[in-house]
């Protein structure tokens, strides 16, 4: 049976080569011929859809399914698969209960597996209640948690206070030693920052034929280092003083950074008088430090007798005062929750809550498993009536099939095919040298130009899978 498109498409091919015959050769013109063309792919393209069904191999190598049948269909296919569907359903269930009826020991079976699901359903009843209970029982652990963690502390409390009170003079003093250190260090980047600043200025303002100065910190701007000479190293560095020795010579000390250039001028007494400030700052620091370790050992020789008495490391002192820290943090957090718990507020709701939707999950997933249980046993029961069943089914899917067909059309060597543009769904199958089955039935794209049938849109038929139609959805 031909389409209406393929009258169409002959129809226009005659205009073209009635067109092209009647004209001398000298009278065609480009302009007509690309006309005629484009007319005639509109046409086409209105009518028709291309289509290619190939299948990749596991070497990769692409076998075309050349000279295959491909059955097409209209959309109301899905409405007479779905009648077909209903009416295995209807029989299939027909049949389970004609079967169970005749059968005692199945239905021993099945009374056994009702009753396991019933004794499951039933616990649904004492989830609310259960809940509570766990709710309870929680609030109940937390204050053993509090009272173990008490208890814990109670055995160092005499300890820790000995400890906290030997140690909190030094504290304070090592407290201050270190605001004062961090003092110091601040206003030694302050001096080196702003001096920086000021040589900079100067260098760009007098033009001086040295660039501009980049320093890491204040240390690396005043660092030194010294040369021993009976006279002045050629040093392109600022020379920072000149220390007498013995004889001619001399300990010469120069600026690394600070290039020589700018002695003599307006920065020469900005970076004297700034490395000055600096050293008094450096030295104040280390004051600072060595106050701090002065504290430190004096604090560790004070807690001797206490470690004589505790039987307590004095390094581990810090860390049970630590400790101890923690515990009071977790007791207050544990005495917290308890009290919203047994309040009944907010938080114990959302645990009662969250355990009876948890402890419905685990009543429906046994359901689930007790009831498909219960199904293998019925299936197991009548797996050669229902075989039998089902070849009867596939027949008449088969047939209506046939019914339906609207256009059949066959492959090209190159697994391509075309068919009419209004079609819906699409049906082929193909048995290779090796045995393998491969089908397609799949609906047809109507935003697409093209249709492809492989690998990714197919299904194994055959002996592996000759019920594939009672799994068939259609879209």
């Amino acid at each position: 049976m031909k389409s209406p498109g393929f009258h169409l498409l002959a129809f226009s091919v005659c205009i073209a080569l009635l067109l092209g015959g009647c004209q001398k050769p000298e009278d065609k013109t480009a302009e007509q011929s690309v006309r005629l063309l484009k007319e005639i792919k509109t046409a086409v393209s209105a009518t028709h859809r291309k289509g290619e069904a190939f299948l990749v191999l596991k070497s990769d190598a692409v076998a075309y399914m050349a000279d295959m049948e491909i059955n097409c269909f209209k959309p109301d296919l899905k409405e007479h698969l779905t009648q077909w569907q209903q009416d295995w359903n209807t029989a299939y269930q027909s049949m389970l209960k004609e079967n169970v009826a005749k059968d005692p020991a199945l239905q021993a079976k099945l009374k056994k597996a009702d009753e396991g699901i019933a004794e499951v359903l039933a616990q649904t009843n004492t989830l609310k209640q259960t809940a509570t209970d766990l709710v309870a029982n929680q609030a109940s652990r937390l204050e053993t948690a509090k009272a173990a963690l008490v208890a814990e502390q109670a055995k160092t409390s005499t300890a820790l206070k000995e400890y906290q009170q030997i140690t909190a003079p030094f504290d304070e003093r090592l407290k201050t030693q270190n605001a004062k250190w961090q003092q110091l260090k601040t206003e030694q980047e302050k001096l080196a920052s702003e001096t920086l600043e000021r040589i900079n200025k100067h260098i760009v303002e007098a033009q001086l034929k040295v660039p501009k100065l980049t320093v890491k910190s204040g240390k690396d701007l005043f660092a030194t280092s010294r040369s021993f000479d009976d006279t002045r190293p050629s040093r392109k560095q600022f020379l920072e003083r000149r220390v007498r020795s013995s004889g001619n010579y001399s300990d010469w000390y120069f600026f690394d950074k600070i290039p020589q250039e700018l002695e003599g001028t307006p920065s020469d007494s900005v970076v004297r008088d700034a490395y000055r400030k600096w050293e008094t700052l450096v030295a104040a620091a280390g004051e600072a430090v060595q106050a701090s370790a002065a504290e430190l050992k004096a604090q560790d020789e004070a807690l001797i007798p206490w470690q004589n008495r505790h039987g307590i490391e004095r390094k581990q002192g810090a860390v049970l005062v630590a400790t101890h820290e923690q515990q009071t943090a977790k007791v207050k957090e544990i005495t917290e929750r308890i009290t919203r718990l047994k309040a009944g507020g907010a938080e114990g709701a959302a645990l009662v809550e969250k355990a009876v939707q948890e402890g419905r999950e685990r009543v429906e997933s046994a359901v689930a498993k007790l009831r498909k249980e219960r199904e293998e046993i019925v299936e197991e029961a009548t797996a050669a009536v229902a075989k039998g069943l089902r070849r009867q089914h596939r027949a008449k899917f088969f047939a209506m099939l046939a019914k339906q067909v609207t256009a059949t059309v066959r492959t090209g060597s190159k697994g391509d095919f075309t068919v009419p543009a209004d079609i819906a769904y699409v049906f082929a199958e193909r048995e290779r040298d090796n045995g393998e089955h491969t089908l397609w039935f799949r609906r047809v794209d109507s935003k697409s130009p093209d249709i492809r049938l492989s690998n990714s849109n197919s299904t194994e038929g055959g002996r592996n899978n000759p019920f594939w139609m009672f799994d068939l959805k259609l879209y």
